[in-house]
């Protein structure tokens, strides 16, 4: 399984997505091979528009494109997969998708741990593990409450919140299968 999972930045509410595309396409270069297209402000007639070209770019690529978004949208575009977040996870009843359709979930807490592997999630993010500017109030996991929570699923987990790349060889050693973030690996 891949070791770095990028999540994209919000990339405003625009029809025309060229800069967030040229971004999404340095990110590309640098080797990653696993992304979430994740823009919560999008209406979703533009998200469907981005996503169609995010997924051609990704096709070039070779790389996995996730779909933070509902299911039918993941199914209209042919995307790799869908990306609950914890909300949408804990709502989700089962797998719902075709053979081949990766699903991943967003979790903070053993309960989402526990939804995701119910739901035979194929990967999950647990956050946040350090503090993160993003969210400043929430308290982080920490390397121990990472470890703590992470050891209690058979799933693999991506640490996510806080992290640089240099973080993966530490998140391994407490049992992350790889890193997940936004400022660590988006080329802007």
């Amino acid at each position: 399984m891949l070791k770095r999972y990028v999540i994209t930045p919000d990339c405003g509410n625009t029809e025309h997505p060229a800069l967030f595309l040229k971004q999404l396409q340095r990110t590309l270069d640098s080797g990653i091979k696993l992304v979430q297209l994740r823009s919560k402000n999008l209406s979703s007639i533009y998200y469907m528009n981005l996503a169609k070209k995010a997924l051609i770019l990704c096709q070039q690529y070779n790389t996995v494109l996730l779909l933070n978004t509902y299911n039918s949208i993941s199914l209209q575009l042919s995307a790799d997969g869908l990306h609950l977040d914890s909300q949408s996870l804990m709502a989700y009843n089962k797998r719902g998708l075709p053979e081949g359709k990766l699903l991943a979930a967003s979790c903070h807490t053993i309960e989402e741990l526990e939804k995701a592997k119910s739901i035979k999630a194929d990967f999950v993010t647990l956050s946040p593990v350090l503090k993160t500017a993003s969210h400043p109030d929430v308290k982080p996991l920490g390397w121990d409450g990472f470890f703590a929570l992470a050891s209690r699923t058979t799933l693999p987990v991506y640490a996510l919140g806080g992290l640089s790349t240099d973080s993966l060889p530490h998140a391994e050693r407490y049992g992350a299968r790889g890193i997940a973030g936004i400022r660590c690996f988006w080329r802007s």
